[in-house]
């Protein structure tokens, strides 16, 4: 078992120290726990968005305690209305994303496009990935999204026809996990 997970490590990278071990069974559960479940995919270096969306726009809306259970050294921003509340998390301030809104459309992205000149119909480009998205939802041409190049995530609000899109790249780099009852979604 430890030959086989040295090669499944990146090159000078270490586990950190293992517990004490009783038994050569307990020594290979647990190698086996760390080649199964990389140490390095922690809760808490996941970046990306969250939220909760009701069946009803005049249902309340609470991502507080997903915002609270953030770290403290990544920054997070939310927005809540009209039967959706939804955040994201990044970096650091600024980092790895935009938000946009026009009236009662709100674009959030979690990521990167990399060719927002090339992409954009008029002379100029716009000034983040979330006012192309923004853009793009205005004129119902989303599925413009599938030519980006870019990993990011994204979601979409209109408040005023109560409708919330989820959005991922191709390869879904950033990836958008959802639970769905007959009283909204929680992604």
């Amino acid at each position: 078992v430890s030959d086989w997970l040295v090669g499944t490590r990146a090159a000078g990278e270490k586990f950190p120290p293992s517990p004490k071990i009783s038994s050569k069974r307990s020594a290979i559960r647990y190698s086996l726990a760390r080649a199964i479940t990389p140490w390095r995919c922690r809760f808490d270096h996941m970046i990306g968005l969250f939220g909760s969306y009701r069946s009803e726009s005049a249902a309340i809306a609470d991502v507080s305690s997903m915002a609270a259970s953030v770290p403290d050294r990544f920054s997070c921003e939310t927005i809540a209305g009209d039967g959706a509340a939804f955040g994201r998390v990044a970096h650091g301030p600024g980092r790895s994303g935009s938000v946009a809104r026009d009236g009662k459309l709100t674009a959030m992205l979690c990521g990167e496009i990399f060719d927002l000149e090339e992409f954009a119909d008029d002379k100029s480009a716009p000034e983040s990935a979330a006012q192309l998205i923004l853009q793009l939802a205005k004129t119902d041409r989303l599925d413009r999204l599938a030519d980006v190049n870019g990993q990011f995530c994204a979601l979409v609000h209109d408040g005023g026809a109560h409708r919330l899109s989820l959005i991922t790249d191709r390869l879904a780099t950033f990836p958008l996990h959802y639970w769905q009852n007959s009283d909204g979604l929680v992604f």
